[in-house]
């Protein structure tokens, strides 16, 4: 995983190259690292690995992955428009994940 932008921020204020809310950021790294890591490109990297690693150990299809990735489960697929006024759909973006594996 590389190529990304760690500078990054999104309308939503994701930030990184792998785009963390920053509570997902604090409760992932939490999760892989045993506390809250410094948010760097490094680290960012390190927790997206392990969290797919795991799920992907727990038994979790390659769309499923995405979809907790984009909107924190495996259910159906939601779509709308976010508090910022940003339009999802998970659905689509499981879609153009699964396009580019």
């Amino acid at each position: 995983m590389e190529g990304g932008n760690h500078e990054a921020f999104g309308k939503s204020g994701e930030r990184g190259a792998l785009q963390y809310q920053e509570s997902t950021w604090k409760l992932w790294s939490k999760d892989v690292a045993g506390r809250v890591l410094p948010f760097t490109e490094e680290n960012e990297y390190f927790v997206a690995y392990n969290k797919v690693e795991n799920w992907i150990k727990q038994g979790y299809s390659d769309r499923q992955i995405s979809l907790i990735w984009n909107q924190g489960h495996a259910g159906a697929c939601k779509a709308g428009t976010n508090g910022y006024g940003v339009a999802y759909d998970s659905c689509a973006y499981a879609r153009q994940v699964l396009a580019r594996l």
